[in-house]
């Protein structure tokens, strides 16, 4: 997950180790770099901190061939951050033979596949904070101390309970809030919940973005329809509804005002209507679901159709 402290986690590991090997050279943003200047030009900087000149490699494949060359004598500590893509992997540290004994290369990444993929076998999940680090680490931000203030307490444990053990969250609410008196903290308090830091939506964003179109379409499917469903209950549905196919949601939209004013438009896939007032139900009316006819979800929990549905779409699908 972004934000997690995948890339803090590997600057420790570099500062504390780094005095055991021969030497040790610390690639971080790996993704973003590749990105901005290319893979060669990161073996280039792998290479310098062997202290090796760079400046003749050509293509990836003679790249990798240098790395191999004069890493596979010598003890290396090589940490790879933020890798996204096979070929970081294939031309930065294709296979342990590639350097010496008593080597270690320590990869970051989101996608715990590539690592599966390349045959890494020591696989470790970054977990969250708990609630107590959580605090720890948003006094240092908002306090500059180990604990907050008596009169900041409660309001802290709220931006901790909001942030759910995730790092990137905890550091900047509080970085936010630094030096701010009571008063000034209850207007972006008040907003937690609704409005998503740009900063912290920013990096969990990423995570949407390496996607492709029907990973984004499954996974706004969840988020918006299916968020605590049976895995295999869901898994019927989705082979139902035909994901496999790459169309895309291009509307995802608030339905009980669709529902009860008939203002549904083609583009809508998916509905789920509930009441969540205890002893109140959301009236569907009996031409409710005629204009949807992309339709392909409908979940429907204590509603009242009193007049029954004359129409539901051939797109709907029985499971």
């Amino acid at each position: 997950m972004g934000g997690i402290g995948k890339t803090t986690i590997a600057r420790v590991v570099y500062k504390r180790t780094s005095h055991e090997f021969d030497f040790s050279i610390l690639l971080t943003n790996v993704r973003s770099n590749v990105e901005k200047s290319g893979l060669v030009n990161l073996q280039k900087k792998l290479l310098s901190g062997i202290w090796m000149k760079e400046d003749d490699i050509l293509d990836l494949h003679q790249g990798a061939a240098i790395i191999r060359r004069f890493c596979h004598h010598k003890k290396v500590l090589l940490i790879l951050d933020d890798v996204s893509h096979p070929d970081h992997l294939n031309f930065l540290a294709a296979k342990q033979e590639w350097f010496g004994i008593g080597s270690r290369v320590v990869i970051t990444t989101r996608n715990e596949h590539l690592l599966i993929k390349h045959g890494v076998e020591r696989r470790f999940k970054v977990w969250g904070l708990n609630n107590d680090e959580a605090l720890q680490l948003f006094s240092r931000k908002a306090f500059r101390k180990e604990y907050p203030e008596k009169k900041f307490l409660g309001l802290s444990n709220s931006v901790v309970i909001y942030a759910n053990g995730l790092p990137l969250a905890v550091e900047v609410l509080g970085a936010s809030l630094n030096g701010r008196g009571i008063t000034e903290w209850k207007s972006p308090l008040s907003k937690l919940g609704k409005v998503c830091n740009s900063e912290i939506l920013d990096v969990l964003k990423m995570s949407y973005d390496r996607l492709d179109d029907e990973e984004k379409k499954i996974f706004l499917d969840i988020a918006c329809f299916f968020n605590g469903e049976d895995k295999d209950r869901l898994t019927e549905i989705l082979i139902a509804c035909d994901v496999s196919a790459v169309i895309g949601i291009k509307v995802l939209i608030e339905n009980n005002h669709v529902l009860s004013k008939n203002t549904g438009t083609e583009a809508i896939e998916g509905i789920v209507v509930q009441s969540t007032e205890p002893g109140v139900k959301v009236e569907v009316n009996s031409k409710s679901f005629l204009p949807l006819n992309k339709l392909r979800y409908l979940k429907i929990n204590n509603v009242n159709i009193s007049k029954g549905l004359q129409y539901l779409p051939n797109s709907l699908k029985d499971s």
